[in-house]
């Protein structure tokens, strides 16, 4: 999932109000997920993947007192995609897209963001429309740019309306 940067501002001060209110509240919560995700990644299943991927986002992020390390985050996010995690699929594409974690493969990242968008993920049909627009991974291609991110937008994603206003469409 990715957060913009008010989302992500909000749920940084949500935390830090819950801290602040109640650090060892806050710290048993913490403790509870992450026991959970662990154990999740330990019995791998359909059933866990989110949380498997949760704590690939952890990782990733350096959160819940873990040190960023995206190697294990790409670990745990091929791990949840195995059992059919459009959310780690897409994950997935963006570690390669950026090259964090594992080489920089723009062919890679498509294939990745195209699994995400067949298993229902509207922001994979975004992140393909990106791909085509930019040629990253495939041909550059305005038209198909522009059909995914309808896709994208009738699926809820103001982002690629946004693009599509930005493209005069």
């Amino acid at each position: 999932m990715k957060l913009t940067a008010k989302a992500a501002a909000c749920a940084a001060a949500c935390a830090a109000a819950l801290i602040a209110v109640s650090p060892a509240m806050a710290q048993q919560k913490m403790d509870k997920e992450l026991n959970q995700a662990i154990a999740a990644a330990a019995s791998p299943s359909p059933q866990n993947a989110a949380k498997i991927n949760s704590l690939g986002v952890w990782h990733e992020r350096g959160l819940h007192g873990l040190k960023k390390d995206a190697q294990k985050a790409f670990e745990y996010y091929q791990l949840a995609a195995e059992y059919g995690n459009a959310l780690a699929m897409h994950n997935l594409g963006d570690l390669y897209r950026q090259g964090k974690g594992v080489m920089h493969d723009g062919a890679q990242a498509f294939e990745w963001y195209q699994k995400a968008a067949q298993a229902g993920h509207a922001i994979g049909l975004e992140d393909m429309g990106d791909c085509y627009l930019d040629g990253i991974g495939v041909a550059q291609n305005r038209d198909e740019a522009v059909r995914l991110y309808r896709q994208a937008a009738k699926r809820g994603r103001k982002s690629a309306a946004q693009k599509l206003h930005r493209l005069g469409e």
